[in-house]
This record gives C-alpha cells, sequence and structure tokens, in this order.
C-alpha cells in the first residue's frame, strides 16, 4: 500500500512484473469498514489500463483497481489468499466483492476495478455484481489506433510480456506476423469497444473517457480528472510517466507489422501494390 499521497518509490511495488501482482497483500490498504464510493475502469485489452491503475494506486487515495473479474488467475488467486468459497457457490460472489471492498478501498473510501467486458459478462447477471456497476463511476479507456492496439495485443500474446518495467530491456522478440490475426484481434476489440457502449447507451451512463494516445503522452490531466470525479482533488502530485515503474512497450516489429497491414489494406493508385500491378503489365 502506498505510504503517503506522494505516491511510493518503484522498488515498493510489489513484484510488478512477475505473475499477478494485483493478488498480493502488498496491494491492500488497512481493513475498511462502511460504504465505499466504488469507480470502475471500463478496459479492452492494450488500452493503457495497467500504467492509469498504477498511477492512481500510488496516490494512496484511489483504492487499488484491478482486474478483480479475471476468473483465470485473479478470482482464484484472491478467494484462496482470503480464505473465501468458491465465487460459484451461493452468495459465493457477494462474499467476494465484499472481500474486496474491505481490503482493496483506500482510507478515503475510494474503491477501482477495471475489467475488460469479456471478464465482465459472465457475471452481469449476478445480483452483487450489477450492484456494484450500477453504483459506479465509469472511466472508459479507448485508443484511438484498432490496428495498433490489436498489434500490441498479438505482440504481448506471442511473447507473454504484458508489461515492463523501466531500465529493464526486454526480451529480444522477431514474432510471426499474420495478417489474418491481427485482422481478427481488431475484430475482437472492436466488439469489445461496441458492447461496452451499447451497455453505456442503455444504462443511460455518459463515461468519463480517457484515450490511450493523451494518456501516454501526458497522463497528468486524465489521472486528475479521474480523482476529481471521485472527489480526490487537494493534495496529489503531478501525474507523470516517470512516477510508475512500467515503461511503454513500443519496439520496430510493431512499427513493422502495423506497415505491412496497412499496406495490404492500400489499394490507392500509389499503393506498393498497385506499382508493382502496373509494372506487371
Amino acid at each position: 500500500m502506498p505510504s503517503d499521497a506522494a505516491g511510493v518509490p518503484h522498488e515498493s511495488a510489489p513484484a510488478f512484473v512477475r505473475g499477478n501482482p494485483i493478488v498480493s497483500a502488498g496491494y491492500d490498504f488497512p481493513t475498511f469498514v462502511g460504504r465505499a464510493r466504488p469507480y470502475l475502469l471500463a478496459e479492452s485489452p492494450r488500452s493503457g489500463s495497467q500504467l492509469l491503475a498504477d498511477l492512481l494506486w500510488r496516490t494512496g487515495r484511489m483504492g487499488a483497481p484491478g482486474e478483480y473479474f479475471n476468473r483465470e488467475h485473479t478470482i482464484p488467486a484472491l478467494t484462496q489468499r482470503l480464505g473465501l468459497a468458491s465465487i460459484d457457490g451461493p452468495g459465493g460472489m457477494d462474499a467476494y466483492i465484499r472481500a474486496l471492498v474491505r481490503h482493496r478501498t483506500s482510507a478515503n473510501g475510494v474503491f477501482g476495478v477495471k475489467a475488460h467486458f469479456s471478464q465482465l459478462r459472465p457475471h452481469l447477471d449476478d445480483p452483487s455484481v450489477r450492484a456494484l456497476v450500477r453504483g459506479s463511476r465509469i472511466v472508459w479507456l479507448r485508443r484511438r489506433d484498432l490496428v495498433a492496439q490489436a498489434i500490441s495485443y498479438l505482440v504481448a500474446l506471442q511473447s507473454d510480456e504484458w508489461r515492463r518495467l523501466r531500465g529493464r530491456d526486454g526480451a529480444t522478440f522477431q514474432g510471426r506476423y499474420s495478417w489474418r490475426d491481427i485482422d481478427r484481434a481488431v475484430g475482437m476489440i472492436a466488439a469489445d469497444e461496441r458492447c461496452w457502449q451499447v451497455g453505456f447507451e442503455q444504462s443511460g451512463i455518459t463515461p468519463f473517457v480517457v484515450w490511450y494516445e493523451d494518456l501516454v503522452a501526458d497522463p497528468d490531466p486524465a489521472c486528475r480528472g479521474i480523482c476529481a470525479l471521485m472527489g480526490v482533488a487537494d493534495g496529489l502530485p503531478p501525474f507523470a510517466l516517470a512516477a510508475s515503474p512500467l515503461e511503454r512497450q513500443a519496439d520496430p516489429v510493431k512499427e513493422e507489422w502495423l506497415r505491412r497491414y496497412r499496406q495490404t489494406l492500400d489499394w490507392g493508385p500509389k499503393s506498393p501494390r498497385a506499382r508493382s500491378a502496373a509494372r506487371a503489365t
């Protein structure tokens, strides 16, 4: 847990790049008793949610937002550590959410969670989950360039490097380019985005939108806006990329895949494809 409102040094973050650190006790706050004020970071893969969540957590006043509805990793690990029964049993999800609120709510009553729509979807029929979502302020993380987002997802999937610490070189990655895989990933992300949009429209929700491209250029406006949304405004430090141990995972492979994918779609008169066809005739 952050020691003060000014944040904590990088070294205090518990094993940030190993395993699934959000399940560790290092992200617990002192036991909270009372009514929490929740917020939801509505995300899709590779939308900057890890960076945003880390910067918010480091204030010590915005809870510890994590993917608490990840059935593959987070739910099994946290239910075991917190001594809970399966969420699939009677009252299991309600007990799980109550335990999260007790341990992951900052002293000022702010509780954060982040989720892909695909993670939240299986639980939307549960009354406890619906109550949590209905009672939350919503922050929607988006990327303007869905192709770049899809490529980032595929590179992470192939390399199994989902986050990188500042100052540490990632493993050399060549990867396997596939136009079809990129196209499928674009469709998956677009479908996730559409589900969030329809859900917000049907629920009459106007989310606070954060664009990835703006976040990585300067995180301060987005972070301050979210804090203000939750009534946390005074005494905040400047939000800067250097405050997080996470580093943007830009590399030449992604740029090359982006170039190849877009070149495949380019049928204009000056495109390489058109010039090649002209030479053939």
